[in-house]
């Protein structure tokens, strides 16, 4: 039997704690891919743009292939004993809301018997005219579409005004949530608890913020898989490019989570730029090629300890100012699907050279 089928709940649980009955019969909640999009239209401008002949071939494919579209409500809800899960789940969200969720997306989901979660940021409906408007919104709701925040005026919520206080920087991030919440929840009458980071920039100080606002989730824009572990307020996503097509597509969809042991916290705050990153990897027989490194998107060239089971970045520059994304990628032999896992963290220098680490 490959790793593809069953590797993974074998590694990451059943060499560490035998599989009791209602395991075997939920693994579903092991391996849950949330996809990422924004426009939708037949010439995309921008690489974060998807053509609808491609939109169309992959809502196609996973109708092929068996898989159920889902909405975050039923997986928190499965997560917590509540729901059970078909057997191939994923979750499509869409960011922005661009007038094409609803004249392109949301037809072809009514199409397929599909649903989807979309993230608005509350300053745009109907202005101007390329973003949804609420009349929109609400008709898309009593479909069975999730709506929810994705930020006020869509800033990125890591960036400080000019001479901007700590005191009015938080005030500020936290108006950008909750504004954002309370608007939209009072244009569709109904909760709206799930959150999407604009830009996918976070680091621990907005998650501090976020958690103080009472979301039961949130998404990044991490890429990698869900499983049972995942933070609920660190939810990776796999963003669908341009340039993906339909193969790209798949190898996002059936990537396969790597717990990977990185040197830092998801979304910490460092003082300085790391003059070394190590990564510990579980100890997988499926190995490919070495493992992949990838810093904001980009491979570097990297060294993998095979007997340690580690790979090793030195930056030949310090890292500069603000976000950085980090993720590994394991190439399965055979099938080439990947084994991934990804963490996001800020080089902020600080006068006392003070760092900030989450709490184990």
């Amino acid at each position: 039997m490959s790793w593809g089928k069953r590797g993974l709940w074998i590694v990451f649980w059943g060499l560490i704690f035998p599989l009791s009955s209602a395991d075997a019969a939920d693994q579903t909640l092991a391996c849950l891919p949330i996809l990422c999009y924004h426009q939708v239209s037949a010439q995309p401008l921008t690489e974060y743009g998807v053509s609808g002949a491609d939109f169309r071939a992959q809502m196609d494919y996973l109708k092929e292939k068996g898989y159920a579209t889902i909405p975050l409500s039923r997986w928190i809800q499965a997560r917590k004993g509540a729901a059970s899960l078909p057997p191939r789940p994923v979750i499509l969200t869409f960011d922005d809301g661009y007038s094409s969720a609803y004249t392109e997306v949301f037809p072809l989901l009514l199409a397929h018997g599909f649903t989807g979660t979309f993230f608005i940021s509350t300053q745009y409906p109907g202005q101007p005219s390329h973003y949804l408007t609420s009349t929109q919104l609400r008709e898309m709701a009593r479909a069975g579409m999730e709506i929810m925040p994705h930020g006020h005026s869509h800033a990125n919520l890591v960036k400080r005004k000019a001479d901007e206080t700590q005191g009015r920087y938080r005030a500020r991030v936290r108006r950008e949530l909750t504004q954002s919440r309370s608007l939209l929840e009072a244009r569709l009458h109904r909760p709206c608890p799930f959150f999407a980071y604009p830009y996918g920039a976070y680091d621990q100080e907005v998650e501090e913020i976020a958690k103080e606002a009472h979301f039961e989730l949130i998404l990044t824009a991490c890429p990698g898989t869900n499983t049972p572990k995942t933070h609920l307020f660190r939810l990776k996503r796999q963003f669908i490019y341009r340039d993906d097509g339909l193969e790209g597509f798949r190898r996002k969809l059936e990537a396969l989570p790597l717990e990977a042991q990185f040197p830092f916290a998801e979304g910490a705050i460092l003082s300085r730029s790391p003059q070394e990153i190590v990564v510990g990897l579980p100890r997988l027989d499926c190995f490919g090629i070495s493992p992949l490194l990838l810093l904001d998107r980009r491979e570097v060239a990297s060294s993998y300890d095979a007997t340690a089971f580690k790979i090793s970045y030195a930056p030949p520059a310090p890292l500069q100012k603000g976000l950085h994304l980090l993720e590994v990628r394991i190439i399965e032999k055979g099938s080439g699907r990947w084994y991934q896992d990804s963490t996001l963290f800020a080089v902020r220098p600080t006068r006392g050279g003070i760092s900030r680490r989450d709490e184990p």
